[in-house]
């Protein structure tokens, strides 16, 4: 075999791969399963990307701007059917609504017609001349601009109490209604209690 034939080393090195009980899927991409040994548990690497039991969850808030409307107005999220509009179109639909089958993709006109009883809520807006985002009567999309403020400052809310209740883990917000949390430090601890 020539050094000018990477293709018959690169097929020699699967073979061997296969040999070795290391499966490739039908396109040949390798498919090595993780080998867990007590040693990762133990290691200061344990940490380390690449460890097999790094946990890392994802948790997203359900209908986040309706929940948080919800909450604004003192309403019951998981009674009242509620949907946050921005100008002409729904963004945000609590449980109770879409149990009426309004969806994100639904015009407030359209929303309305499959439950008159809808409570609706438009995003905050600046109008013109004003430094502070409100919750204005008809705002226009020639005359307002959206703000999602409220939102983020209710986020920064979530996300503290997930840093509280989780202070050894790392917390990482993906978005306004998005976090992820690395649980490896927590479910090493577990794990090490459980099986000394």
């Amino acid at each position: 075999m020539s050094a000018s034939s990477p293709s018959k080393i690169s097929a020699s090195w699967r073979q061997g791969l296969r040999l070795s009980h290391i499966g490739c899927d039908k396109g040949g991409s390798l498919d090595v399963p993780p080998v867990v040994t007590y040693r990762h548990l133990l290691s200061a690497g344990s940490l380390h990307p690449t460890n097999p039991l790094r946990v890392i969850a994802h948790c997203d808030v359900d209908a986040a701007y309706a929940q948080f409307e919800a909450k604004r107005l003192g309403l019951d999220a998981r009674e009242v059917p509620l949907a946050v509009q921005q100008w002409d179109g729904c963004i945000a639909i609590s449980y109770p609504a879409r149990s009426f089958g309004i969806s994100r993709l639904d015009t407030v006109a359209t929303a309305l017609e499959k439950c008159p009883s809808l409570r609706l809520v438009h995003v905050a807006t600046y109008a013109e001349g004003q430094d502070q985002a409100e919750y204005n009567m008809d705002p226009r999309p020639d005359t307002h601009k959206v703000s999602l403020d409220p939102y983020r400052r209710e986020s920064k809310k979530i996300l503290a109490v997930f840093k509280q209740t989780c202070p050894n883990s790392a917390v990482e917000k993906a978005s306004i209604d998005e976090s992820y949390f690395d649980l490896t430090i927590e479910v090493r601890k577990l794990m090490l209690e459980r099986y000394p």
